[in-house]
């Protein structure tokens, strides 16, 4: 089952890096460049529905960047986006709530997420 998640965690990288740069919730490199995507899993109940988030985070005093990638990621996701791992495939679907604006403590940065659930047909 190891290698499952791990080709479950690639398969995640490799859809929110379409995005922008991606990384999981707790490897966020100090330096890390504006815009930036996190993800992390809610519960991982690979074998029914598994919940996902992504953070957006963007260094702006206007919503238009964070919006613009929210969009995007949106647009993808609403259908049910498949992405292909070894041994199987991953589809990831909007959640509920699907998209929220996050109050940043940090005046100059804009953060929003989006919820989705995750279907996994991976041997």
């Amino acid at each position: 089952g190891c290698n499952m998640v791990a080709e479950i965690m690639k398969g995640l990288n490799q859809f929110f890096s379409q995005f922008g740069t991606a990384y999981i919730e707790t490897s966020v490199p100090e330096n890390a460049k504006f815009p930036y995507i996190t993800y992390k899993c809610g519960s991982e109940d690979w074998k029914n529905k598994a919940l996902i988030s992504c953070s957006i985070y963007s260094k702006s005093s206007s919503y238009v960047e964070l919006s613009e990638i929210a969009e995007k990621i949106l647009d993808s996701a609403r259908d049910g986006a498949i992405i292909n791992v070894d041994g199987g495939y991953l589809c990831i679907y909007l959640g509920e709530p699907e998209f929220q604006i996050v109050p940043n403590t940090d005046y100059n940065i804009r953060q929003g997420y989006i919820n989705f659930v995750l279907h996994c047909e991976v041997r």
